[in-house]
């Protein structure tokens, strides 16, 4: 088989030699239907069917069966295989222990299956699964779940969805949360499962579930998970069960899990200003921004900061008050650029020396370098942006008050200032309206056009129909004509 030869081959035999082996085929195998110390077939007395302890499932009673099965999927052997056979000749007619088997794979054998909530089945695997409370449809996969949820249309039946007890609300929340952090969106399919525990017969995909009672405990995330000791007992010890002081203590460790994340959760959007070298850039120290803003929500000064969404994405938004604001802050962005399109035209006609001060950051003396543009487009266009951004969030806070404004942000206005930007707001409003209303002129004439377009293929397209209806009856007239005309002549003529 392996071929050696020469020094490799006598170094084998060498080593052999030195050693005392058996002969493997004069090996004693244990019997009982064992196979090293841990039995691998069993009868189920509740259910009459042969359990195989290695797939763990139900098994065909049939003695050639047995047989076939134990030596192509598990490869069982010699007087191993034999004890095996024996144990199930033993409940054929001519057995020891005569007994009517039942057929595992009979679909049509409903009485085969043991009843919901019953105590499960010794030497078969428990799993974690979903039952649906509006049928009996029992899975352990979400997919499945949420496939039948959507194909059932148990949304539309009455009742759905209602306030279970206090406990199982509780239950299911902890659930709901599992399932958001995998991506389930569907609060309403969630609450139409309840978690229960599953055996079968026989294995996916020719599974067939029943629901078993036992002491449930926190489930673990993967769906498929298997409990460790249903075969090894026939009472739901062994099952993980946990007491009541210990059910207390995990609910207490869950209160205390989520008020931790929920106050990291609220520490992460507050601002805070560690201070030291080394948490601070010089950059950040000198703008003072982390002192400045030290408490306020970063969440809310973000979307107060945000530039409005183009036109074309404008419909997206779910409230009509959203897309009417943010239409507003579009027409103060198209203002912008404007006025600042209309002052870099500009720039070329102000003198040197004027643009040397307004380029210096000292109001005593000017710049050396002249106030210009950008050499970089990209530049120009980031610059701009910021500027636009400053100008919504302004209009976005507005409605705070002065005071409001630099107590939720920061933010101090001058009541000069805020003068000022009360009147852009005031002419903002005034130029929005307008532009409102054209835009919906425009789409009103947009839409009559479209309507006028549409009669107008109507009357042409019933004009046509006119005239092939009337070329078809001449047509007939014709023929008709042609047909007396020789009719006479046939007759003259005779």
């Amino acid at each position: 088989m392996h071929k050696y030869t020469g020094n490799k081959l006598k170094a084998v035999l060498s080593f052999c030699g030195n050693q005392e082996f058996q002969d493997p085929t004069k090996v004693p195998l244990p019997a009982n239907g064992r196979e090293g110390g841990q039995q691998i077939i069993q009868l189920c007395e509740e259910l009459n069917v042969l359990l195989c302890l290695l797939c763990p499932a139900a098994i065909k009673p049939g003695v050639d069966q047995v047989k076939r099965h134990y030596r192509d999927c598990h490869r069982t052997v010699g007087a191993q295989l034999q004890e095996v056979v024996a144990f199930a000749a033993s409940f054929a007619p001519s057995g020891s222990q005569p007994r009517t088997l039942r057929d595992p794979t009979d679909e049509s054998d409903e009485a085969l299956l043991p009843a919901d909530g019953s105590p499960p089945i010794a030497g078969l695997e428990t799993y974690a699964g979903f039952s649906c409370k509006s049928c009996r449809h029992l899975t352990r996969d979400r997919s499945n779940r949420d496939r039948h949820q959507i194909l059932a249309r148990h949304y539309e039946e009455e009742g759905y969805g209602q306030e279970e007890e206090e406990e199982e609300e509780e239950e299911e929340e902890e659930e709901e949360e599992e399932e958001t952090e995998e991506g389930y969106k569907s609060s309403r399919q969630r609450r139409n499962w309840e978690p229960v525990m599953l055996q079968s017969l026989r294995r996916a995909p020719h599974a067939r579930y029943w629901i078993v009672e036992v002491v449930r405990t926190r489930r673990s995330r993967r769906g498929s998970s298997r409990s460790s000791s249903s075969s090894n007992s026939n009472s739901t010890e062994g099952f993980g069960a946990a007491t009541g002081a210990d059910a207390g203590l995990l609910k207490l460790v869950r209160r205390c899990e989520k008020e931790l994340g929920e106050a990291a959760a609220e520490r992460r959007r507050k601002v805070e200003a560690p201070g030291g070298v080394d948490q601070e850039s010089r950059w950040v120290q000198f703008m003072k921004w982390a002192s400045h803003l030290q408490g306020k929500d970063k969440l809310k000064l973000y979307q107060a900061s945000l530039s409005p969404v183009p036109r074309s994405s404008e419909q997206r938004l779910w409230r009509q008050e959203d897309r009417d604001a943010n239409a507003r802050l579009r027409v103060l962005a198209e203002s912008f650029r404007r006025e600042l399109a209309r002052g870099l035209e500009r720039l070329d006609r102000v003198p040197d020396e004027t643009l040397k001060w307004l380029g210096s950051i000292d109001s005593t003396k000017p710049s050396t370098k002249p106030f210009g543009r950008k050499k970089q487009a990209e530049s120009m266009q980031r610059y701009s942006g910021y500027w636009e951004r400053f100008l919504c969030y302004c209009v976005r806070i507005f409605p705070l008050g002065q005071a409001g404004a630099q107590k939720e942000h920061g933010v101090r206005f001058t009541d000069e200032q805020w003068g000022h930007l009360g009147d852009m707001i005031q002419q903002l409003d005034i130029v929005a309206d307008i532009v409102k209303r054209s835009e919906e002129e425009a789409k009103g004439k947009e839409k009559q056009k479209q309507q006028q377009q549409q009669q107008q293929k109507k009357k042409k397209k019933k004009r046509h129909t006119d005239i092939d209806l009337h070329t078809d009856m001449d047509t007939d007239a014709d023929d008709t004509g042609t047909d007396t005309d020789d009719n006479a002549a046939d007759a003259g003529s005779t």
